[in-house]
């Protein structure tokens, strides 16, 4: 058995009895709390909870989580693109801004399924991405849950935006 063979079955057997614990059940419970209350906000389809759902989470990744350059470089980039979405769902309300953007994104290159394909549209492609990309990294089954959950509502979210683009444009698309 060499070194490292040692090293890894120790953080293994670390890792076992550290599931048993007590301390280790109650994060459990909280964060099963948590993927639910993510999954109910999903099911009743309130764009903006879904949207304070995930900058609160985010917030607190920053603050707690951020232990590296670029974990905090993601997480900012992902608050910034946060605000542009609750920007654009102030503006896809009104009739007469919304015209302009959908003027300013008029090229094919920047329309999808006849949708301007819009800031705030490219800010949840670009979240949902990079949500997916932390499923690929070593976290418990229950922090994988979370961030699916997450990656769903955030999908749910752009749907429902991309309905309220369909609305305020009188644009009727069968399948975006």
């Amino acid at each position: 058995m060499s070194k490292l063979d040692y090293y890894l079955a120790l953080e293994s057997e670390g890792i076992k009895n550290l599931m048993k614990s007590r301390l280790n059940q109650s994060i459990k419970d909280t964060q099963n709390n948590i993927y639910k209350h993510i999954t109910q906000s999903t099911l009743k389809k309130n764009i903006d909870s879904i949207i304070a759902n995930e900058k609160t989470v985010l917030k607190a990744d920053l603050e707690r989580n951020a232990n590296s350059q670029s974990m905090i470089s993601s997480l900012k980039t992902a608050l910034n693109e946060i605000t542009v979405i609750e920007q654009h769902l102030i503006l896809v309300e009104n009739a007469q801004d919304y015209k302009i953007i959908n003027k300013a994104y008029s090229m094919p290159k920047n329309r999808k399924a006849g949708l301007p394909y819009d800031e705030a549209r490219q800010a949840f492609a670009s979240h949902i991405t990079r949500l997916s990309n932390m499923d690929k990294v070593r976290l418990s089954d229950n922090d994988k849950k979370i961030i699916n959950a997450r990656q769903e509502a955030i999908k749910v979210a752009s749907d429902i935006y991309k309905e309220k683009q369909q609305k305020i444009l009188g644009i009727n698309v069968c399948s975006i």
